[in-house]
């Protein structure tokens, strides 16, 4: 017996030991495999598996009214946002999320569970739900067991003048982008360079007590000071409120511009609005609109002005030279233009005094169609001022040879072209200036942010 159980053991024991020592090459070459020859490539997806960079926002520049005694118009403000992750809660635990939010916020229950609800269906991993959190509501969510708050350090856009010179300064998205305006027009200067954290995170989203890997710091945004003058502008806004009452008319617009140095001293739109809120629609978006720069027109009798200066430029014609003002009707083939009051004749100053339509159309056939057509040009109309703000018209000013037989007659008096009333502004700056062109600015300063340089980027001639 004892002669064939040895054997049979002994088999046994060397079979066991045989798996043993193939299960430690295995074993050790499945080390060798991890720890040697996949070592780098499996450290970098452990990294990108743990490792979080978070985005930086960096504060947007400042924007200032450049007048004696003005301030900031849109600045903005430090806050701790905080958002929850709508896919980490489970259907049917809405209610239990949105009670411990309840306790730790004081946000109301209800439209929490609607909202992620929402959230989740549409697959969106990302819900703010305070923009402003305290110290203590930060405490209180970093002590919750949810793993489902991201908590942001961020800014919020501040308006401190309210609805004052609004269509001019603009607002900004939900992203923190600006939308309409100087926040808009100078976004690239304003929204500063974001930076960025690196830091590692569990599996639970959780950071590694705080330690931060690596930071990029982010570089704020220029502060840009406009020619703006608060005084003026508070002035030209109430100005205009009041005539908007007193004729009924359901929209207006102010300009109020130095014909010596440009500058935009006010503009304004009506009716006015709250840049701290968001349109909700396109309408309230379209009531938004600046009507200066965005709302052309034919600009009627105002055009005369331009008529005479070209005359004055181009011919022999000069303030006192008589006119024939056709006791208030001229002819064209096909169509007859009437005055609003018949006068015979009329020096060009009483052309001008009295708003003489056949007396401004006279003058104008003298000109002619080329030369009206140049000096409407070289007075700006037709073309953008270039304002940094969005949304601006170039007006209309059609070809010569779009002109019909009687053109001359509407252009003369103002009509058969468009015209925004900063184009007007423009324009009638011209003639205060002794004919010389000085182009509208708006931005009288930008301050840089790291070194506090101060550029401005068109020096105002002297006065």
């Amino acid at each position: 017996m004892e002669t064939t159980v040895e054997p049979q053991a002994f088999k046994r024991l060397t079979l066991v030991a045989w798996f043993g020592i193939l299960w430690g090459v295995v074993l050790f070459a499945r080390l060798f495999q991890l720890h040697v020859l996949e070592h780098e490539t499996l450290r970098a997806a452990a990294s990108r598996q743990q490792e979080h960079i978070v985005q930086v926002q960096a504060p947007r520049g400042t924007i200032s009214s450049g007048g004696e005694g003005g301030g900031p118009l849109a600045l903005s403000v430090p806050v701790r946002r905080v958002a929850i992750n709508p896919l980490r809660i489970s259907k049917g635990g809405e209610a239990f999320a949105a009670s411990v939010i309840e306790q730790l916020l004081g946000l109301p229950a209800k439209p929490l569970i609607d909202q992620i609800v929402e959230a989740r269906n549409a697959r969106n991993g990302y819900l703010v739900i305070s923009e402003d959190a305290t110290t203590d509501d930060i405490a209180r969510l970093r002590g919750s067991k949810l793993d489902i708050f991201t908590i942001e350090d961020t800014y919020r856009r501040e308006y401190p003048k309210g609805s004052l010179a609004a269509h001019v300064v603009g607002w900004v998205n939900r992203d923190g982008h600006g939308d309409a305006g100087v926040e808009r027009g100078l976004e690239e200067e304003l929204a500063g360079v974001p930076g960025r954290m690196h830091y590692f995170r569990d599996s639970r989203n959780r950071d590694y007590h705080g330690e931060v890997i690596n930071e990029e710091k982010p570089e704020p945004g220029w502060n840009i000071t406009l020619t703006i003058d608060e005084a003026i502008q508070y002035a030209a806004e109430k100005a205009l409120k009041e005539a908007i009452e007193k004729e009924g008319a359901p929209s207006g617009t102010v300009v109020v511009l130095n014909p010596k140095t440009g500058d935009v001293l006010a503009m304004a739109s009506y009716p006015f609005f709250d840049p701290r809120i968001r349109p909700k629609n396109e309408d309230e978006m379209l009531e938004r609109m600046n009507l200066a720069i965005s709302a052309p027109f034919e600009p009627g009798s105002v055009f005369k002005a331009v008529t005479v200066a070209a005359a004055l430029e181009t011919t022999r014609i000069r303030p006192e030279t008589v006119i024939n003002c056709g006791n208030g009707v001229i002819r064209f083939p096909g169509r007859v233009i009437h005055d609003h009051d018949p006068y015979s004749y009329l020096p060009v100053t009483m052309v001008l005094a009295k708003s003489s339509n056949i007396g401004a159309i006279n003058i104008a056939l003298a000109v002619g169609n080329k030369r009206m057509h140049a000096y409407t040009e070289k007075f700006g109309f037709g073309y953008r001022v270039g304002l940094p703000l969005p949304g601006e018209s170039g007006g209309k000013v059609h070809p010569v040879r779009d002109w019909g037989v009687s053109s001359i007659g509407s252009v003369a008096m103002g009509h058969e072209l468009m015209a925004t009333p900063l184009q007007l502004a423009q324009a009638f700056g011209i003639i205060a200036n002794n004919g010389a062109l000085v182009k509208p600015r708006l931005v009288k300063a930008r301050q840089h942010p790291g070194t506090g340089k101060v550029e401005n980027p068109a020096p105002a001639p002297p006065e």
